[in-house]
């Protein structure tokens, strides 16, 4: 079914890789976007950027 939709045919330890990898990607994301890090979004430049001191 992986293959007729994408038109790839990748292994279970491939797919299992890339969940892996994109779940430990969103956990360091996470962790990064919180206030105490310092670390926020900027909706309108669509960017990262530092926090101010008081959060």
């Amino acid at each position: 079914m992986l293959k007729e939709n994408m038109g790839k045919d990748l292994t279970y330890k491939q797919i299992k890789n890339h969940w892996e990898n994109m779940k430990n990607d969103w956990k360091l994301y996470d962790r990064l976007m919180r206030p105490e890090f310092g670390i926020g979004w900027d909706p309108i430049r669509k960017t990262l950027m530092r926090l101010q001191d008081g959060g």
